[in-house]
């Protein structure tokens, strides 16, 4: 997917905060932050919270934005998601983020939703979530997904780290030996 141009918009731009129970929780942020990500994207409302059925998105949104659909009519996803060539790699990566979740719930499971479509566009994933710096996106996966953000213990670049656990699932090796002699350290590790 392309990147939202230059420069993106304000987190206080995103409709469905107006909405939010809660809007200054981290949780919300990202999650309105991925749908608003999706529809400056132009993408078809069934894309834009990649693995939540029409049923599953009503229950977020009446949960986290009550009053949302009433308001707007949406948004709500048409249909499943098509089996498109992102598919697979949304269903590596939410699988990879709900086996960390805790607690087991369903805000972790519409968080991880998020954070899997967000992974998906080009920009840092905090970017896409439209969270304000990474500082806050460490915090919310610090808090959601302990036992991974306990991983990365060199600070990765989230959507990189993701990734590096996903090839390691695989038995796939980095193209180094350690990050540190990599040709693309500077790509996971420079500054944000």
């Amino acid at each position: 997917m392309s990147a939202v141009p230059d420069p993106l918009p304000e987190i206080a731009t995103t409709p469905l905060l107006r909405h939010a129970r809660d809007p200054d929780a981290l949780e919300t942020l990202a999650i309105a932050g991925t749908i608003a990500t999706a529809e400056a994207h132009a993408l078809p409302p069934a894309l834009w919270l990649r693995g939540l059925d029409p049923d599953e998105c009503a229950r977020m949104l009446d949960t986290l934005f009550p009053g949302s659909r009433a308001a707007t009519g949406g948004p709500m996803p048409a249909a499943t998601p098509p089996d498109d060539e992102l598919g697979t790699e949304f269903d590596d990566l939410l699988q990879l983020l709900l086996e960390a979740a805790e607690p087991r719930t369903p805000e972790s499971r519409w968080l991880a939703c998020a954070v899997a479509t967000a992974a998906l566009f080009d920009n840092h994933l905090w970017q896409d979530l439209r969270l304000p710096d990474r500082r806050a996106l460490s915090a919310l996966l610090q808090q959601r997904f302990p036992a991974l953000a306990a991983r990365n213990t060199g600070n990765m670049r989230w959507k990189a780290f993701f990734y590096k656990q996903l090839c390691e699932r695989a038995g796939m090796v980095c193209r180094a030996p350690s990050c540190g002699a990599c040709d693309d350290y500077e790509e996971c590790f420079g500054p944000e």
